[in-house]
């Protein structure tokens, strides 16, 4: 394992992160999608908790606790809960300026609170915007690979 920072967004780090999210949630959902295309290198995996097949006791994390919000496992063990979890993912799907911009301290402050009121108004917030924004990460993801064909 190399050194890294706490973020886990130090580019000489090649550990695996998992992510658990709520695939019944269309927002995440969508960003899901969007890290997936980018994980080039595959140093993400994903797993949807809300599947009918998620095994709370296989991951250590339960159904509820990852519902709560974003979490994402290194494959050394080191777990990390919401923000960081951003950095992190967006640093290993090719997204560095937006990992920096999630791990800039100044900008935590800003990051934490926009995230606890994402977490309170996330099921309305992901009803109305959700399948627009999915629908269009799709087309985006669509043009984008016929264009490399």
């Amino acid at each position: 394992m190399s050194v890294h920072d706490p973020t886990g967004t130090d580019t000489a780090d090649s550990r695996v992160l998992t992510l658990y999210y709520d695939g019944s949630c269309p927002l995440c959902a969508a960003e899901m999608l969007w890290l997936r295309a980018g994980n080039q290198r595959r140093q993400l995996a994903f797993v949807d908790v809300a599947a009918d097949d998620y095994q709370p006791a296989c991951h250590g994390l339960s159904c509820e606790r990852a519902l709560a919000a974003l979490h994402g496992r290194f494959d050394d063990g080191e777990l990390l809960v919401g923000v960081p979890v951003f950095a992190a993912a967006y640093a290993r799907a090719g997204h560095p300026v937006l990992a920096a911009l999630y791990r800039q301290p100044l900008l935590q402050p800003f990051w934490q609170l926009a995230y606890r009121l994402f977490l309170r108004f996330r099921h309305p917030l992901s009803r109305h915007l959700g399948p627009p924004l999915l629908a269009w990460v799709r087309r985006r993801l669509a043009t984008r690979d016929s264009r490399a064909l």
